[in-house]
């Protein structure tokens, strides 16, 4: 077991900080994502072979990685790629009324800020218009849900999936925005380098 969990570490690793913060939302994500049809039949009620679908994107999640190592910079917006593909694959599943759009806000948060400075804003945008391409797409072309939920129900998983896209939404901002900022140790005291009012030389003097 302990062999299996190094492994692990190792592949989510990452020598940059963005992208080893993006990787280890991705892991939040799988291990959370087995759960997803589970909750959706608990608050729905309804009990069905197709919510297995849900979980099709999987292997793609785990990619994510790989893809990154692959091609540095640039590799950290299949992350958010993926989501949004995910999304619009779940909104098949479950239909609009569902809600599962609203987790297209955490695709557009990671997207910006899993950017390094000295990466491509013409990809950080090009990933935007993505993501803005995906939603209309799924508002505009006609859609049957392969899960047939009630007024009440499709209510419940409404409530479900607007906690679940915030949560991941505040957690994914609070890991990202904590990665890109340089953190030194002043006096014993962590700061960012923002607050640093002393430069690192004369401090040491």
């Amino acid at each position: 077991m302990a062999s299996v969990l190094a492994l692990a570490a190792r592949y989510f690793d990452a020598p940059d900080p963005v992208a080893r913060a993006s990787n280890r939302l991705v892991m939040i994500l799988l291990a959370n994502q087995p759960t997803y049809p589970l909750l959706v039949g608990w608050a729905t009620g309804s009990w069905t072979e197709s919510l297995a679908l849900l979980m099709v994107s999987t292997p793609f999640f785990c990619a994510v990685p790989w893809v990154t190592r692959r091609a540095p910079g640039m590799g950290v917006l299949a992350f958010p790629a993926i989501g949004a593909l995910n999304t619009a694959f779940c909104t098949m599943v479950l239909g609009r009324a569902s809600g599962v759009e609203v987790f297209l806000v955490p695709c557009v948060v990671i997207a910006v800020l899993v950017r390094p400075p000295t990466g491509s804003r013409r990809a950080t945008g090009a990933m935007i218009a993505f993501l803005y391409a995906t939603f209309a797409v799924g508002r505009l072309l006609p859609l049957v849900p392969v899960v047939t939920l009630g007024p009440e129900q499709l209510e419940a998983l409404v409530s479900l999936n607007a906690w679940s896209a915030a949560s991941f939404t505040a957690m994914a901002a609070w890991t990202l925005l904590r990665a890109k900022s340089p953190v030194v140790v002043q006096y014993g005291v962590r700061r960012s380098l923002p607050e640093y009012s002393i430069p690192p030389t004369e401090a040491l003097r």
